[in-house]
């Protein structure tokens, strides 16, 4: 209704300025209000330019309406365009961000696209890495396994002959030349005993510090990683 009074006073005024333009414009409008016989009847006299008989209807028909409306807010309408400019604003970010988005999600594609299989490629080399050093490490383990086993073995045969070589020379004239040279054969053979036992020592010391758990960890958060891009690249 409020619609309706302001399009009237329009045209009432455009009637007293005699702009025509304005009339027909508002006119157009008016015939799209929600009709009733007074509009229809102002409408009707616009378009077969009764202008006198439109001001007097018109005039009427506002002087009516002003009897009965009560009185409203100015400060309403007010609200209601700010709230239209707010609206449009809230439009102009949603559809910025819906902008950026699609830019990230294309910047996604493109990554994926372009660097995921070298990516891929990185990982999985990661991975290969990974399982190259720990069976280096268990290699090394194994080989130093069989040092140590070969080491007591060659002790208990030196020990055995330093035994044999003890027994010869006791028997023999201390002073004679093959008792002198057992006697050296016996320091060289101590020696190689000590040598030996050492040799063991080392082995046995590396042993105790030895942990595979580092690279097993390195082994298993490679094929993790490895894994986990995978997924990724598929979800994508």
């Amino acid at each position: 209704m409020n619609k309706i009074i302001k399009r009237l006073e329009i045209i009432k005024s455009a009637i007293e300025l005699e702009d025509e333009e304005i009339i027909r414009q508002q006119l157009i409008y008016l015939k799209n209000e929600p009709q009733d016989a007074v509009i229809s009847a102002i409408a009707q006299a616009i378009e077969t330019r009764r202008f006198s008989d439109a001001m007097q209807e018109i005039a009427a028909w506002l002087q009516a309406q002003r009897a009965l409306s009560t009185w409203q807010d100015p400060s309403i309408a007010a609200s209601k365009l700010e709230l239209k400019a707010l609206e449009a604003q809230l439009r102009d970010l949603i559809d910025k961000r819906n902008a950026r988005v699609q830019i990230l999600d294309d910047f996604n594609d493109l990554y994926h696209l372009r660097l995921g299989p070298l990516m891929s490629r990185i990982l999985e080399l990661r991975k290969q890495l990974a399982v190259s050093m720990q069976r280096k490490q268990e290699a090394e383990i194994k080989r130093r396994e069989k040092d140590y086993q070969s080491c007591l073995q060659f002790i208990s045969q030196a020990v055995d002959q330093l035994a044999t070589l003890k027994q010869q020379w006791t028997g023999l004239n201390a002073a004679s030349r093959e008792a002198v040279g057992i006697r050296q054969r016996i320091q060289q053979q101590t020696e190689l005993i000590t040598a030996l036992l050492a040799e063991i020592r080392e082995l046995e010391a590396d042993f105790s510090h030895q942990d595979d758990s580092a690279f097993r960890q390195a082994q298993e958060n490679a094929e993790q990683n490895y894994h986990q891009y995978r997924e990724q690249q598929q979800e994508a």
